[in-house]
């Protein structure tokens, strides 16, 4: 099955080290929960 991905890429002002760290670990856990949505079968 192929996988989807969807990035919304907000405009971070004074983004730092810790929070884009954070937000790198977000978006993976986010990604990988949908592809695992994407893999449930259809009723």
């Amino acid at each position: 099955m192929s996988k989807l991905t969807l990035t919304l890429k907000l405009p971070f002002y004074r983004l730092n080290a810790c929070k884009a760290t954070e937000f790198e670990r977000l978006t993976l856990l986010n990604t990988e929960v949908a592809n695992t949505l994407l893999t449930v079968p259809r009723i």
